[in-house]
C-alpha cells in the first residue's frame, strides 16, 4: 500500500536512540520489499535469529500505518507480543498490545489501532479464536508463523473419535483414502 519507502530514511526520521541505522541485511531486505513487494499479497522475509526481523516488520507496518492501514503482529506468546511492543516504543512507533480475554483489551487501544493511531501487537489467540475482539488487518504481520498451528489448530480442525463414532469416521476415513489413494 505505502509504494516505494526509504526505509533507512523513516528510521532516521523516527529519531531512536536504539535504533539508528539498518543492517545491511535489513536494508537490502526493505529495499527489495519497496521495490517491488509492497502490494504483494503474501509474503514471507527469513533471516537468521538476531538479524533483525522485528525492525525490518516494525518498519514496514509503521510506513502502512501512516497510510492509514490498520496493522497488526502477530506473535506466538505473551512473551514475544511485550517483547515486539518493547521494541516499537524503543523505535519510536506508536504500539498497542492487546493481550487476554476480549474484555480486557481497553476500548481505547482497540480505538487507536482501528483508526491507524497504533500498531497492535498480540499473540495468535488474541486474534484467532471463536469470539475475536480484533478487527482483521489491513496488513497482518505473522512473526514466527510455524508457532501459529497450535492457535489455528481449534478452530480449523475437526476430531471425530473412532471409538465414539465409529460409522461416522469410518466412512470420513474410506472417503479419505479414495480421495487420496497414495495414501
Amino acid at each position: 500500500m505505502p509504494g516505494a519507502v526509504d526505509y533507512a530514511k523513516l528510521l532516521t526520521s523516527l529519531g531512536s536512540a536504539d535504533f539508528r541505522e539498518l543492517r545491511p541485511a535489513q536494508d537490502a531486505a526493505l529495499a527489495h520489499y519497496s521495490a517491488g513487494h509492497s502490494t504483494t499479497g503474501d509474503l514471507a522475509i527469513e533471516l537468521p535469529t538476531g538479524a533483525g526481523k522485528s525492525l525490518i516488520a516494525l518498519l514496514i507496518c509503521e510506513a502502512w500505518r501512516r497510510e492509514g492501514a490498520t496493522v497488526a503482529v502477530l506473535t506466538g506468546n505473551e512473551v514475544l507480543a511485550r517483547q515486539m511492543e518493547s521494541e516499537g516504543r524503543l523505535l519510536g512507533v506508536p504500539v498497542v498490545r492487546f493481550e487476554g480475554e476480549g474484555g480486557s483489551v481497553p476500548p481505547s487501544a482497540r480505538r487507536r489501532y482501528r483508526r491507524a493511531g497504533a500498531i497492535a501487537v498480540m499473540n495468535y489467540w488474541v486474534m484467532f479464536n471463536q469470539n475475536p475482539v480484533v478487527d482483521s488487518a489491513d496488513l497482518l504481520v505473522i512473526d514466527d508463523a510455524h508457532l501459529a498451528e497450535g492457535a489455528l489448530d481449534s478452530l480449523y480442525s475437526v476430531e471425530v473419535d473412532r471409538y465414539d463414532h465409529p460409522a461416522l469416521f469410518r466412512s470420513l476415513v474410506q472417503d479419505r483414502a479414495q480421495a487420496f489413494p497414495d495414501y
